[in-house]
């Protein structure tokens, strides 16, 4: 099974159930980023079009050092709020359903993570790979995770704990899906 970020982004949404996925994302409960790690960065703010599969990212500044990010493809509009990191050299976007919505009691907010490159004005963005790290030979370099009913892999890490993890394995192409690439119509 091949994941895009779309389909992970969209997942992530409203419950991490409103497009009735099938499951296997890749999520954790703590937040990728910190006080001291979290960046801002105004060059991600406009609108980024992925023409081959018909999706539009909508960037706006969200409250306190967040991006409010709308997902646009042929399923609709779904939002989620992002909050941008830096894990040594790389740059990631922590994304968890749009703050300011009251989904319920019973919903835990999951935080769904991407490694981001901005180049001028193209946004390259990649997902943790389920199926990599869903295999029985990687879960060892998993740290503390677990599975739930339908299959997500979940990780129960702290955000120290989640962050000096990808530190050390974001060098292996495999723990990302392949990349989706927008460009930038609007600044």
């Amino acid at each position: 099974m091949r994941w895009t970020y779309g389909k992970v982004l969209s997942t992530l949404l409203l419950g991490l159930a409103a497009l009735a996925s099938p499951g296997c994302l890749v999520v954790h409960l703590a937040p990728l980023y910190d006080d001291r790690s979290i960046e801002w960065d105004d060059q991600l703010l406009g609108t980024w079009e992925n023409e081959e599969d018909r999706v539009t990212l909508v960037v706006t500044k969200g409250e306190w050092r967040s991006y409010s990010i709308a997902w646009r493809d042929t399923f609709g509009e779904q939002r989620v709020t992002g909050h941008l990191t830096r894990i040594g050299q790389d740059r990631f976007m922590d994304l968890t359903p749009a703050v300011g919505v009251d989904h319920g009691p019973l919903l835990v907010v999951a935080h769904g993570s991407c490694w981001i490159e901005l180049a001028g004005d193209t946004l390259t963005v990649a997902a943790l790979d389920y199926d990599w790290l869903s295999s029985r030979p990687q879960r060892p370099l998993l740290p503390a995770h677990a599975f739930d009913e339908r299959e997500n892999l979940i990780i129960t890490s702290s955000t120290a704990q989640l962050r000096r993890w990808l530190q050390r394995n974001v060098a292996r192409q495999q723990l990302f899906s392949p990349p989706m690439t927008f460009v930038r119509t609007r600044g």
